[in-house]
């Protein structure tokens, strides 16, 4: 599919579609409609004398979570959203409106020693019904086996058939190291926050699980997500990271061919590498094995609407993925820059605003230029002195990076002429993208010196190289041949 100058003018455009609301446009779903397969389990409370085992706890609960989200007749609301709960006094039909669920799974565990007793209900979160409740027993190396029961019991008792190749995936055990599972949870918390300071926190965390347990395929996909992330978002040792993250997808496929998460990961690999048709191969197969597996719907949302336009499909894909994850702050980020990109800046104020509340730092970056595409300046230089607040320690030259956008924004020409130079010559010492500054040129007239930066974009493999069709500081050279050039070799 060739996207020229003249699709580009359709940009901006709206689209029905795009009249879909969103969770907080629209008026709370009436309960006693939502069906009690739409699901969500509860952090199971830890009843041990140790503090320090609440995060088998945890590991309870994202493998139930895991477990029942591979059955295809339940909608399943994932780990970042229902860990919001913890600890929570709220009552069973609150946390059921709020999430807009129709049943809650809720329980606790309590350990000594090597044994283990867990217990768990299934609750109707309109009538406050109990559908189903259940009791372990067990040696703590059986804690899987509870677990993939439960997800049974819980099928059964909404009356959900569950195939047998779904089936068999319940029942697998994903490592029989119960310290290789929690170093994995420590690591996927870390991982979600995205700041390059816990991304490689995270990683430590997933290749310790992987010592632990050198079998342990989801711990691979996690140091791939680590690598992908630092590279994609941090611009840190983009080879390298690259190449580390092909080797564990690799390595964990080898260990589970099946396992949706490597699917997915591999898909955004391959993107990275601009073999888009196999990558869409990856994502969609990633969910055909997890259908609620949010960051696959998320991954392939960005791909349908960086490589293709698909704007209807994107955000069908987005809102599912919030749909799973409502408290998500990547996915909220992502929905802002799906109207980002569809240049409908006041749509994407409030999913950027969200996922800042949320927690990333670079949130307020994307909120500020959001503010100023919409010439609100005064919000625009609030959020950018939160985010410098929050990276300058750890992320070089956030300021002057901030200051050149604001002043593109504002259509400050000198200033941005004025520090383009020094971006340029220290591009090695930041997180910048070439694409980035090749932005700047463009936005100063400097076409030569913009389409040589594109160029190098393009040679570092840069994700960000597939945003030139929606990028407004590009609207000016898009009949030229090297853009037409460029595009075509995408």
């Amino acid at each position: 599919m060739s996207i020229g100058a003249k699709s580009l003018k359709n940009v901006s455009e709206p689209m029905d579609l795009y009249r879909m609301k969103m969770p907080w446009e629209q008026a709370t779903r009436d309960q006693s409609l939502l069906p009690g397969t739409r699901l969500a389990v509860l952090p199971f409370a830890n009843f041990s004398s140790d503090p320090n085992d609440a995060y088998f706890a945890d590991g309870i609960t994202d493998e139930i979570i895991s477990a029942v989200s591979r059955i295809g007749g339940l909608s399943v609301i994932s780990r970042t959203s229902v860990m919001e709960y913890k600890g929570t006094t709220k009552k069973v039909k609150e946390i059921g409106k709020e999430l807009e669920v129709g049943s809650i799974l809720e329980g606790s565990f309590r350990k000594a020693g090597n044994r283990i007793r867990v217990t768990t209900q299934l609750i109707d979160a309109t009538s406050d019904k109990h559908l189903w409740e259940g009791s372990y027993d067990r040696e703590l190396q059986d804690v899987f086996a509870v677990q993939s029961d439960i997800a049974k019991q819980v099928a059964e008792a909404l009356r959900v058939t569950i195939p047998s190749s779904q089936l068999d995936r319940i029942e697998r055990i994903p490592t029989e190291s119960t310290t290789a599972y929690t170093l994995y949870l420590k690591g996927r918390y870390l991982w979600n926050r995205r700041t390059p300071n816990e991304l490689g926190q995270a990683r430590e965390f997933f290749e310790q699980a992987v010592r632990e347990d050198p079998h342990f395929a989801l711990g691979y996909v996690g140091i791939a997500d680590c690598c992908l992330i630092l590279r994609n978002n941090w611009g840190v040792d983009l080879d390298a990271n690259f190449e580390k993250s092909r080797a564990m997808v690799e390595k964990a496929l080898e260990l589970d061919p099946g396992l949706a998460e490597a699917h997915a990961t591999k898909g955004l690999l391959l993107e990275q590498q601009y073999d888009f048709p196999h990558a869409e191969e990856e994502l969609k197969k990633a969910i055909e094995l997890k259908p609620s597996y949010a960051t696959a719907h998320q991954w392939y949302s960005n791909l349908l609407r960086e490589r293709w336009l698909k704007w209807d499909e994107a955000l069908v894909h987005m809102a599912k993925a919030l749909d799973l994850d409502p408290l998500s702050p990547i996915i909220n980020y992502g929905l802002g820059e799906l109207y980002s990109a569809r240049r409908d800046y006041n749509k994407a104020i409030e999913p950027y605003r969200r996922a800042a509340e949320l927690g990333p730092a670079y949130a307020h970056w994307a909120l500020a230029i959001a503010y100023g595409r919409v010439k609100m300046f005064e919000d625009m230089r609030r959020e950018f002195a939160i985010q410098i607040k929050l990276l300058s320690d750890t992320v070089p030259f956030t300021s002057m990076y901030d200051d050149m956008m604001a002043a593109l924004l504002e259509g400050d020409k000198r200033t941005v002429g004025r520090l383009l130079p020094e971006l340029e010559m220290r591009f090695q010492e930041t997180s910048v993208k070439a694409f980035e500054i090749a932005e700047f040129c463009f936005f100063l007239g400097e076409n030569d010196k913009g389409f040589d930066w594109l160029e190098r974009s393009y040679s570092m493999r840069e994700v960000h190289l597939l945003e030139m069709r929606t990028s407004e500081e590009l609207d000016g050279v898009r009949d030229d041949p090297r853009y037409l050039d460029l595009l075509k070799r995408l």
